[in-house]
């Protein structure tokens, strides 16, 4: 009876040895790809991806926040403008940026929601629409785009807004026929100018990786740029500089100075304490002594 028991534990153990065996030579260890949660760098910066994407194919990318950069923009350079912009571009500043377009330069723009201003598209024509809700179930999940210079199409996202054009034409679109145009190229003196309705969420972090959002950004920035690596700069969530920093910035003497003026008034002025004086006798004797 124990003979038996050892020789079923010897073939199990054996059949266990060819089964290993077979699975090692059957079987391949491959790389998985888990998408983790944002961390807090990528929280707080939705062109992060972006950022890395072009510095690893050797470009650089500077991401600012400051409006007044609109009024002299970098010479030789692609500027991506993002959404939210049209109380910071009064027509003054949208007349020098244009300048700056016809100078050579390559605006990339974003184009803002149907129901909210946008100067900078006003200014060439194009107008925005949304799709009925008819219309974008029987939209495709993507758009194939051949951008300038491309050598293939491009599998892009579609988006849920159309951009239509006026008497300016465009020398190159994406998304045209039935879908609506999503992109369109404008030749603005020795420049161009780039709108797209949806770029900033192909771009961002959740979206660069998929489909060819990455390449199809290369191509873009890479098609007119005068500097070789290309040079990027993201203006995202512009604002004006509050008071106090435009007055560190450009009078902060004056301030200082008009700080340590207050503070001698305020010295002047203020009561001082000091110990209890005693009562001084009265002159006179009051009614209530007698």
């Amino acid at each position: 009876m124990r003979k038996r028991w050892l020789a079923a534990a010897l073939l199990a153990l054996l059949a266990t040895g060819l089964l290993a065996g077979w699975l090692l030579n059957r079987l391949e260890r491959v790389p998985v790809s888990v998408r983790e949660a944002p961390h807090a760098e990528a929280r707080r910066n939705p062109y992060l991806a972006l950022e890395r994407l072009t510095a690893g194919m050797g470009g650089k990318l500077t991401r600012q926040s400051d409006a007044r950069v609109l009024d002299h923009p970098p010479a030789g350079s692609t500027l991506f403008l993002d959404r939210r912009r049209a109380h910071l571009l009064p027509p003054e500043r949208l007349r020098r940026l244009l300048a700056w377009v016809e100078a050579g330069g390559h605006l990339i723009a974003v184009a803002e929601a149907p129901q909210l201003a946008d100067p900078l598209l006003d200014s060439v024509g194009v107008g925005r629409r949304t799709e009925r809700a008819e219309d974008l179930r029987r939209r495709p999940a993507s758009i194939a785009v051949l951008p300038p210079g491309g050598g293939r199409p491009l599998q892009v996202a579609a988006s849920w807004q159309v951009l239509t054009t006026g008497e300016r034409q465009p020398v190159w679109s994406a998304g045209e026929g039935d879908q609506g145009a999503q992109m369109l190229q404008f030749r603005i003196g020795q420049g161009w100018l780039t709108v797209a309705s949806e770029l900033d969420q192909q771009l961002g972090n959740r979206q660069i990786g998929e489909l060819d959002h990455a390449e199809f950004y290369w191509t873009l920035i890479s098609r007119n740029q005068g500097a070789s690596p290309p040079q990027v700069l993201l203006l995202s969530r512009l604002q004006m500089p509050t008071l106090f920093e435009w007055i560190a910035e450009n009078a902060r003497a004056a301030a200082v100075a008009t700080l340590l003026l207050l503070l001698l008034w305020l010295w002047r002025i203020v009561p001082r304490f000091g110990s209890l004086q005693p009562e001084a006798a009265p002159t006179r004797r009051e009614l209530r002594e007698h």
